[in-house]
């Protein structure tokens, strides 16, 4: 037997005094270049091997500790509403941060490791998001969480994060509260918060010297907090909401607040919820021959929009965070985007772990989508955000040096979309883009503004 035949994926085995010992430690948390120093010293002498074990096993514990980071491989957790009516949007995340993954991992990875995202289904649930993240945190498998969706389900898992020293980071949510580093310093965002989105809508109706408006939202945590940032952004101009209609999370049942705004004759109504219910509340209006302009809020999606209104979504306005998959003059970030894209497949639909009656089992998402959209446009540039500040890591990756590259080494040029935290902020971009939507284009830009984070 060789001295290279004495090297197995478990542990290592070496000569001493004719016999053979048996040395097991965390070999897959060991870096290459420590790996090669092993093979190096069993070619060069068995009697040195004992020394350098000992050396080994301090050095393999520490890093052993070192949540998230391997051998070959850097791994990130997601949860995420990836199955049932809602699921194309955590799916379309999931593929735009695969997309920027698989694109270094093809030209070698990070220093050598290979990126990996595991993903668990939580359907905007909570108790079940917190389920899925605590035995990753407990176990020390991820370097931090990526693109998580949802309002509520931050509420709760952010704060468990934070007591794990774990980043939580580009969370699919404009909510003001995750928005306060002094509070959440493991929080990194990338996109404008709904207060900034609410500003954006009232400003382009202000240019058009609209001053009746009405709000249309979700009653929960996420739908109330929008709804409040209307009124406060009407109220610096001294203007009022003039109607109000909401519906329950997760139901459709929209007709009262039809009613009620129907009374009120707005000339504008802005939307704070979820595709479906959206669309149902427009589409109801509409038929009653009520055709104010409509604005909907970026977590409700364009291409869901479309799909679910047909020739009925024509000329309503959705704000955005980020820049249009589709516009006819890319920026690179999307020209990039758009061939990353064409590497990720439904067959890595089958690495993630969907809900069943609160059960897991491997499954393909239900509804058909096409992926290029925004969100999946902004799970690609959070990939490609996270691949930039490894980058600049001096050393070995942990949570701490994450978060300090991202926050600390300076702007984040992408490619035409720039990510930069100013000192004591947690939020890398404050522009707002208005499309209105179009069957023949999916989506024009109409307005383009910038929010900064205290108006």
């Amino acid at each position: 037997m060789t001295h290279s035949n004495l090297v197995n994926e478990i542990g290592y085995k070496f000569i001493c005094n004719g016999k053979y010992i048996v040395y097991l430690f965390m070999v897959d948390k060991m870096t290459a270049p420590i790996a090669s120093i092993i093979k190096i010293t069993i070619n060069y002498g068995t009697h040195w091997f004992v020394l350098l074990i000992a050396g080994l096993f301090i050095y393999s514990s520490v890093l052993a500790d070192v949540p998230g980071v391997y051998a070959d491989r850097i791994v990130f957790g997601q949860t995420a509403v990836l199955s049932g009516p809602e699921g194309g949007r955590g799916e379309s995340i999931r593929r735009g941060i695969l997309a920027a993954f698989k694109e270094v991992n093809r030209e070698g990875g990070i220093n050598g490791r290979q990126l990996e995202l595991m993903s668990k289904d939580d359907r905007y649930n909570p108790r079940i998001a917190v389920n899925n993240i605590q035995p990753w945190l407990e176990s020390g498998e991820i370097l931090a969480l990526l693109g998580c969706t949802g309002t509520g389900v931050a509420k709760f898992a952010v704060p468990v994060a934070a007591n794990a020293g774990i980043p939580y980071i580009a969370p699919l949510t404009g909510a003001t509260f995750i928005r306060n580093r002094d509070n959440f310093p493991n929080v990194v965002n990338l996109r404008a918060s709904y207060v900034q989105e609410t500003e954006a809508w009232i400003r382009y109706l202000e240019d058009l010297g609209i001053k009746r408006v009405a709000v249309f939202f979700q009653d929960d945590v996420f739908g109330r907090a929008g709804a409040t940032a209307v009124r406060e952004a009407l109220a610096k101009r001294g203007l009022l909401i003039v109607a109000r209609g909401s519906y329950a999370r997760g139901l459709t049942a929209v007709s009262s607040a039809v009613f009620d705004i129907r009374k009120a004759s707005p000339e504008a109504v802005v939307m704070i919820g979820t595709n479906r219910p959206i669309a149902a509340f427009i589409r109801h209006l509409r038929s009653l021959d009520v055709d104010p302009i409509f604005i909907n809020v970026s977590i409700v999606g364009n291409q869901a929009l479309l799909e679910d209104l047909g020739e009925m979504a024509e000329g309503i306005i959705v704000s955005q965070p980020f820049p249009s998959p589709w516009q006819k003059d890319p920026a690179p970030i999307v020209k990039d985007f758009l061939q990353a894209m064409t590497f990720v497949t439904d067959e890595d639909a089958h690495d993630v772990l969907y809900l069943k009656e609160f059960e897991y089992w491997v499954h393909e998402p239900t509804r058909e989508l096409n992926y290029v959209n925004y969100l999946a446009l902004e799970g690609y540039t959070t990939g490609r955000f996270v691949i930039e500040a490894l980058k600049r890591i001096d050393g070995e990756p942990n949570p701490a040096a994450l978060l300090h590259a991202m926050f600390e080494s300076g702007p984040f040029d992408l490619g035409g979309f720039t990510v930069e935290f100013q000192p004591g902020s947690n939020q890398g971009s404050h522009e707002v883009y208005l499309t209105v939507l179009s069957e023949e284009e999916k989506s024009q830009l109409i307005y383009k503004t910038r929010v900064e984070d205290h108006l």
